[in-house]
């Protein structure tokens, strides 16, 4: 559920007021302070989004919030657009992909310090360890075939996680606790698949 809006509107005090704009006077109003991404996308705070209608939304504001319009306006209102602004360019690739949007949904919470608490599987980072030794002792770049592999099936894992995250249409504790340890673990994998692709590469070149 998104914030209120403001009570009334700081130019004509009325109550019409649908952010971003006043309905009865078409003033701009201040960008709130509780508002994030999902807010100011008018977004629902879940893990699936439509694409199309996200980058609709983002077109739709930028265009009606560009500070070029309000150049001529007083500094009050040109203030307030600039906030907007940014707020909407931030906003559209914090919502645009699923990762950064499963962290906003963290930060939507204030649940942030649950990607702290999370650690990289042992085993997974051990066994890298060892295919990163065999290299440096002048191992072919094919010795990190099973490694990728075993990657391939942690991918599976990961996806079958991702599909059931998507199902939720509301959040609590360990439902959070479970989306961090999902972006935890995704990252991991793609770090290691990253590293691994820049060693395979300086061992052919």
């Amino acid at each position: 559920m998104a914030p209120p809006s403001p009570s009334e509107c700081w130019s004509c005090q009325s109550t019409r007021v649908v952010l971003p704009f006043c309905e009865a006077c078409g003033k701009i109003q201040e960008y709130p302070a509780a508002y994030g991404p999902f807010e100011t996308l008018s977004e629902p705070v879940v893990l699936v989004i439509n694409a199309d209608g996200l980058r609709q939304k983002y077109l739709t504001l930028s265009k009606q919030i560009h500070p070029d319009k309000f150049v001529n306006s007083n500094p009050r209102e040109a203030l307030y657009a600039a906030r907007w602004a940014r707020a909407i360019n931030q906003s559209y690739p914090a919502l645009k992909t699923v990762l950064p949007r499963a962290e906003a949904i963290l930060e939507h919470f204030g649940k942030e310090d649950l990607l702290k608490k999370r650690n990289v599987p042992y085993e997974l980072a051990e066994d890298y360890f060892e295919y990163q030794e065999q290299v440096a002792d002048g191992a072919s770049a094919e010795v990190w075939q099973p490694f990728l592999k075993k990657l391939g099936l942690h991918r599976a894992g990961i996806a079958t996680k991702q599909a059931l995250l998507e199902r939720l249409g509301s959040w609590d504790e360990e439902s959070l606790k479970e989306l961090a340890a999902w972006i935890t673990f995704q990252r991991y994998l793609d770090s290691l698949e990253n590293d691994i692709k820049r060693k395979q590469t300086e061992k052919t070149t």
